[in-house]
């Protein structure tokens, strides 16, 4: 495979760093990666052994994917992103990292770029609070770190004098160095990576003294060099998707101290890592003395840290990439990892407002207009719905929903275009009854075309012999006269839940019932 990396330079970034990473493994495997600059005059800040390219160089290559790592890029190069779109660049992928302030230019990315795929480096973006991104599918997949370039130093001692205490100097440093102030002057911190904070200025009295040592930017065996020579690591982030400097000190065997930012998946406290909640420079100076009068700790932590670390490699994260960007031609709509659903929906969200219906599910007899992949349809089959049919436009979310329900025999699923009812009910007569007991009409009201959407709405109300339920923004019931409509065929509101998704785009979700039918309200 060829993979393509489009940036506007190669800069001394995380979220571009993890590359260099990947292509050395890709390459081990058989694939190529490539960097594509798109500023003006790029420059290169930083060594890297990974193929650079122009965006005239890049477009002579057929590509398998092409990945936009992050969002810190000019506007006029998140522009340019436009020119991936080309066939030749193969599957579009946008990474997306945790810094959430970000947002809109992640966005503005998400719009120029139109990727198929979307990944997230961390779990801080949980399904239903990227509901305004555009993709066919998204993930969710955190970082690695190279085990056998980070590892145990077999001949490390304990000082007895001195203590070193390691972290970047571009992470919440003003924190850690504050730290000193209540710390003995046994005690010393020492950070690599550019001093874009201008700490050498703001403390130079503590660098003049040799306690705040600002070594600059690390590469190759230097910075496994760095982690050994420290006593523990803090890595005192706010904003973190993946921590790399938390994560390579656990698999340098050096303890760590840190915040939950960037470091859920391998940092337990007292376990594998001492985690604070807020590293005020008071919570990170009680860490660190309680590491520097704890030896036995200290080697505790450093020890089960290796050991979950070692789980997270290079190989095991490129492996599980490859198998993401490969597409499966399909959009996905629900978001639910283990029913194989990864759009941005969560199930149990757009389930909200059902409870009534799924109480009365037992023994009915539903219709799921806007079935996607049947997640809903199938809690209707699971609580005991005796016939479901359903009907959703996209034929590939048809062959999910056949699959997701194939353990009851009462579903049938068809490709349906519901915006020319003639039509839709000459072209199913023989599937679809007179009436159905539940009738499901959610989120797909507001899509249908306005000349037509009326009609729709009134033929599927009248396929309810008990239940309607109704989904769409707030405008839309109030346009279309959607309470006014249902009273009209002789329907009562019984329940009604407000619940928004984080952009505003779910709506409130309806309940109605015959009038004719037995009545308790329930809410």
């Amino acid at each position: 495979m060829r993979l393509l990396v489009g940036c506007h330079e190669v800069v001394l970034s995380g979220g571009l760093l993890r590359f260099d990473r990947v292509a050395a493994v890709l390459s081990r495997l058989g694939h190529d990666l490539a960097f594509a600059t798109l500023a003006d005059s790029p420059r290169v800040h930083r060594p890297t052994n990974v193929r650079i390219l122009s965006l005239k160089e890049a477009s002579e290559t057929r590509w398998d994917a092409v990945m936009i790592p992050g969002a810190g890029f000019p506007a006029e190069t998140i522009a340019r992103f436009c020119a991936f779109r080309r066939d030749r660049f193969g599957v579009r992928v946008q990474h997306i990292l945790n810094d959430q302030q970000r947002r809109p230019l992640f966005k503005a990315v998400n719009s120029a770029f139109s990727p198929q795929i979307v990944i997230f480096n961390n779990h801080q973006w949980p399904a239903g609070s990227f509901t305004e991104f555009s993709a066919d599918r998204f993930h969710a997949l955190v970082g690695a770190v190279d085990t056998v370039k980070f590892r145990p130093n077999p001949q490390r001692t304990r000082p007895v004098d001195r203590w070193v205490v390691g972290g970047q100097a571009g992470k919440n440093p003003d924190a850690l160095v504050d730290a000193l102030d209540f710390l003995g002057p046994d005690v010393s911190i020492r950070l690599f990576g550019p001093d874009a904070m201008g700490l050498a200025n703001r403390y130079a009295d503590l660098v003049k003294c040799g306690r705040l040592q600002l070594i600059g930017p690390l590469f190759g065996d230097d910075l496994p060099r760095f982690y050994h020579g420290t006593d523990c690591i803090v890595s005192p982030e706010t904003t973190a998707g993946w921590a790399s400097v938390a994560a390579e000190a656990m698999a340098s065997g050096v303890p760590v101290i840190c915040t939950r930012h960037g470091t859920t998946a391998f940092a337990y406290h007292e376990k594998t890592a001492l985690v604070i909640d807020h590293p005020s420079s008071v919570n990170l100076a009680a860490s660190i003395r309680r590491l520097q009068n704890d030896l036995v700790l200290c080697e505790d932590l450093s020890s089960r840290g290796r050991k979950v670390i070692e789980s997270y490699s290079w190989d095991a994260y490129t492996k599980d990439l490859l198998s993401i960007i490969e597409l499966d031609n399909r959009r996905h709509y629900y978001c639910a990892p283990e029913l194989e659903l990864f759009g941005k929906w969560p199930v149990a969200e757009r389930a909200r407002g059902l409870e009534l219906l799924l109480m009365h599910a037992k023994g009915a007899s539903v219709v799921d207009f806007g079935a996607a992949e049947g997640a809903i349809s199938r809690m209707f089959l699971d609580r005991g719905a005796n016939l479901l049919h359903g009907f959703e436009l996209d034929a590939r979310r048809i062959l999910a929903a056949k699959a997701l329900c194939a353990d009851w025999n009462e579903q049938d699923f068809r490709q349906a275009d519901l915006s020319d009812w003639r039509q839709f009910t000459n072209n199913h007569a023989e599937l679809l009854r007179k009436d159905y007991d539940i009738v499901l009409y959610l989120g797909i009201h507001h899509h249908l075309p306005l000349p037509s959407r009326l009609t729709t709405l009134k033929e599927a109300i009248r396929l309810a012999k008990r239940f309607f339920a109704f989904r769409a923004p707030a405008a839309v019931y109030e346009s279309d006269g959607v309470e006014n409509l249902l009273r009209d065929e002789g329907f009562i509101r019984v329940s009604r839940d407000l619940s928004q998704d984080s952009a505003g785009l779910l709506g409130p979700c309806s309940i109605y019932e015959r009038a004719s039918a037995p009545y308790r309200r329930t809410s």
